[in-house]
């Protein structure tokens, strides 16, 4: 970079104007409360006009390390023309094929920006010697390409197909872009190499470096996009079916005719069970004519779905209808809308297949006050989701109903649990729903939750980001109608852990020691902030030694600085401290923290491992093959498992021996099914209902998972290995080794469940 660069153009201490220098310290500089800066510099809008007291709560402020630096990139770039092509080599030397600052990483941004702040000349050079991930991002992939397509290009450097992506749109639409996860750094770097320019179904592939951030982005996304159905592999299957009808009029005539065929009454494929669709897609591709596989399909569920109810009718009034067939409360749903409206639908489950034929038969067209109703085949899945959506669900969150209800007469009662009472593992993800639907539900809650963030002075609104206590003290609050303030106060009277944004890349765990040398800190106290990459995301947590030593720094170490980075400190919890303490404290030469490591701590080393090694992930993935327990989520697996593992990897091996026990999880059991099926069909083992859990969500509904505690290790492992496959209700079952904590976890919400809904038979047909 040429000296006469930074001439009016913002380095630091050239007496430029509104650069990297201002941001990040500097005479006038703003506060991390202070409202964001306007057009006209850094600092200052038009007019020299001051914005930071422009509002005691501003509307918008950077949440991360990202948002911060990628408006600084974008400041240097609109400032001059120079500053525009520094970045622009910059961007273009790093092969990520974007200049946009928002698509880089941290790293990338700070680097960029450190070498700007020294007047580096040779940018090229510092993205090169930043090196690659080990994730590209393939561009001119065709709009008709599949998933197996791109695996099949990538087939020289073994790809896994679960780390192959398509790109997509929010709506389901693929971009014309993929992501793939190489083994390790180095591969990815060949491909980037070898693979440029070669064709996928004749047309030419440009292929980029990109981020584990924009692999998941998109890996979230469903074929069905919005539209999606909370099932990732029935969206993939909904896709297929839309993509045949898109082919022509006779594939579509083809997919009309199997819905005619098996007589549920709609020809959305969103509105067909995973078999009903699997089954048409297997026939298709047969060539066979679609009322074969309807008339296979046919005969597969013992619910009904009912058209035409009068929209004043309830519960009982359905039942009254199918009184002949012993059909009682428990057995009917009554459909509704997301916005919580009747749709004139009903859904009964009868007590066999057969009767469910017979009042399909003798019933059709008889009328329910005057008006005939139609019915129609269904299934499970379909009236789960239908009874979802009704008032009583949207009065338990919001607190104007009780936290259960049981089945009655004038509608469906659906279990969700409260989250006043509810304590689970999915505590946090329930109290973030909550927050939000405040947030949304008016412009009040919205204000005070905006408020409530301010005076805790955490740095961020997003729900997400608080922690347990933050998120049910604000809402107990809000319930009562207590201010902001009381409830801030509340939090602030208790917290002794900041965070420390704008730690240097390079800074270390003594650095920030010394930063806080006036309070007696230790290294024990202090963790520096990783992003999913292991790599330094420039944050710090700190436990003080009182809450008054927090407040004290809080306000006087604000905008001091480390290595020349001004430090902004905000006010953080015990739980983000956790989240950041297994990881490396000050790089290459830094010391592990020293109190011992939890489950949470090793759940992070072993993704970790995963990430930085290239040989992580393939023995994580061989450890879990011989564990059997039907998952490779770290987070799913046990401390013993987690540090056995951990364990053998630095000794460079994968542990042999699986960890027995004497409890299974079966996965695949019929939503319909009942305690009585699992112990039929574990008859020979001599297993009790008492030792059976039939797993629910946090809305109470059956996830279609079960734990059974055999009576010995041995009769456990035997069942894994006979019962394998074997069926429940024409649906095969699969076993897996399950930990006593998963089967804790969930007979703590089926107890939940049970006592919310007032026991008895009732709750095992739900």
């Amino acid at each position: 970079m040429s000296r006469g660069m930074h001439e009016g153009s913002g380095r630091p201490g050239k007496g430029g104007k509104g650069g990297y220098e201002d941001y990040r310290g500097g005479k006038g500089r703003p506060g991390p409360y202070d409202a964001p800066p306007g057009r006209g510099g850094m600092d200052r809008g038009r007019g020299g006009q001051d914005f930071r007291r422009a509002e005691p709560y501003p509307s918008y402020q950077p949440e991360t390390e990202k948002d911060r630096l990628v408006t600084v990139v974008k400041g240097i770039q609109r400032r001059d023309n120079v500053g525009r092509e520094q970045w622009e080599r910059f961007a273009d030397a790093t092969r990520m094929g974007s200049r946009d600052p928002s698509r880089h990483t941290v790293e990338a941004l700070g680097a960029f920006l450190d070498a700007f702040e020294r007047g580096e000349q040779d940018l090229e050079g510092v993205a090169m010697r930043m090196g690659g991930g080990r994730v590209l991002r393939l561009r001119g992939v065709p709009f008709q390409a599949e998933h197996r397509d791109v695996v099949d290009f990538l087939a020289n450097f073994k790809v896994p197909p679960e780390n192959v992506v398509l790109g997509r749109r929010p709506d389901g639409k693929t971009t014309g872009e993929a992501y793939a996860i190489f083994r390790s750094g180095t591969q990815a770097e060949r491909a980037l190499d070898e693979l440029q320019k070669q064709e996928i179904q004749g047309r030419y592939i440009e292929l980029f470096r990109s981020t584990e951030e924009e692999f998941e982005q998109h890996a979230r996304i469903s074929p069905a996009g919005k539209a999606a159905t909370g099932n990732f592999d029935k969206d993939m299957l909904v896709a297929k079916v839309k993509d045949i009808q898109r082919s022509g009029q006779d594939a579509k005539e083809t997919w009309y005719r199997y819905c005619d065929a098996t007589r549920t009454g709609n020809r959305d494929p969103a509105r067909h069970t995973i078999e009903s669709l699997q089954v048409f897609l297997e026939a298709f591709e047969r060539g066979e004519q679609p009322e074969v596989p309807a008339g296979i399909d046919l005969g597969k569920s013992n619910i009904l779905r009912l058209r035409g109810v009068p929209y004043q009718c309830g519960v009982r009034e359905v039942v009254d209808f199918l009184r002949e067939y012993n059909v009682d409360a428990s057995q009917v749903a009554m459909g509704f809308s997301p916005d919580n409206k009747k749709t004139g639908e009903a859904f009964v489950a009868f007590s066999s297949i057969e009767l469910a034929d017979q009042v399909f038969e003798e019933k059709q067209r008889h009328e329910i006050q005057g008006r005939y109703i139609e019915f129609f085949k269904s299934s499970q899945e379909e009236m789960d989701r239908a009874a979802g959506f009704q008032p009583r669900e949207a009065d338990i969150y919001a607190g104007r109903a009780p936290a259960a209800s049981s089945q009655d007469l004038d509608g469906v009662g659906v279990v969700v649990p409260n989250w006043r009472s509810y304590s689970g593992p999915n505590e946090k993800e329930m109290l973030v729903t909550e927050v939000k639907r405040v947030q949304k539900g008016s412009g009040d809650g919205r204000e005070r939750w905006e408020k409530y963030c301010h005076l805790l002075q955490t740095g961020n609104r997003d729900p997400r980001l608080h922690s347990v206590d933050n998120l049910r003290t604000f809402l107990e609050a809000y319930e009562r109608g207590d201010a902001p303030e009381d409830a801030a106060m509340k939090i602030r009277q208790s917290t002794n852990v900041l965070r420390l944004r704008g730690v240097p890349f390079q800074g270390t765990v003594d650095d920030v020691v010394d930063f806080l040398a006036d309070y007696g800190v230790d290294r024990s106290q202090v963790c520096l902030g990783h992003n999913d990459q292991g790599r330094p995301s420039g944050e710090a947590f700190v436990i003080f030694n009182s809450v008054e030593d927090a407040d004290d720094a809080l306000e006087t170490k604000q905008q001091k600085d480390i290595r020349g980075r001004y430090i902004e400190l905000f006010r953080s919890n015990l739980e983000d401290f956790d989240a950041n303490a297994p990881r490396t404290h000050g790089g290459p030469s830094a010391v592990p923290h020293s109190r011992p490591m939890d489950r949470e701590d090793l759940v992070a080393q072993v993704k970790r491992v995963q990430r930085a090694h290239d040989d992580g992930k393939a023995k994580w993935e061989e450890y879990c093959n011989i564990l059997r327990t039907g998952n490779r989520d770290p987070a799913r697996h046990t401390a013993q498992a987690l540090q056995n593992f951990l364990e053998a990897f630095e000794r460079g091996e994968v542990p042999l021996e699986p960890i027995l026990g004497r409890a299974l999880r079966l996965r695949g059991v019929p939503f319909q099914s009942e305690m009585i099926d699992v112990v039929d069909f574990l008859a020979e083992y001599g297993i009790q209902e008492s030792e059976i859990i039939l797993v629910r969500g946090p809305d109470g509904k059956k996830t279609g998972e079960a734990y059974v505690t055999f009576p010995t290790v041995d009769m456990a492992e035997q069942a894994l290995q006979d019962k394998q496959k074997r069926e429940i209700h024409g649906r095969y079952i699969e076993l897996f080794r399950a930990s006593d904590e998963d089967r804790d976890a969930a007979a703590v919400l089926h107890e939940d469940f049970v006592r919310q809904h007032g026991g008895g038979e009732a709750f095992n047909k739900d």
